[in-house]
């Protein structure tokens, strides 16, 4: 049960203390790790609750390869190992994605 905080404004209306302080509200919804992104447009925090991959490389917001998305995710991919295998995690990689985790999340970023 991770937690997941966020703002969007074309105005910049927020500050980054802001998101901080929702982020750290939520930790008991994800006592094992935390982190936040922002941007001109954005900023989204994240607790994780570690279930599927336990590792660093699973942790949140996490970042598409390509640098163009990134997501915070509240959820589970029950088919996430086949979505995986169809993309190329289990069969040694494919051209077009390169997964740096064994997490659910990643499989629905890329």
């Amino acid at each position: 049960m991770c937690g997941i905080t966020g703002f969007f404004s074309t105005d910049g209306f927020f500050k980054k203390e802001q998101i901080q302080l929702m982020t750290d509200r939520v930790i008991h919804r994800g006592p094992d790790s935390g982190g936040e992104f922002h941007d001109e447009y954005c900023s989204l925090g994240h607790r994780r609750l570690s279930i599927i991959d336990l590792s660093n490389r699973a942790s949140q917001p996490m970042t598409s390869s390509s640098g163009r998305y990134v997501i915070v995710y509240n959820g589970e991919v029950y088919n996430y190992r086949e979505v995986g295998a169809k993309f190329g995690r289990i069969s040694h990689g494919s051209p077009d994605f390169t997964f740096k985790s064994s997490s659910d999340t990643e499989v629905i970023l890329e």
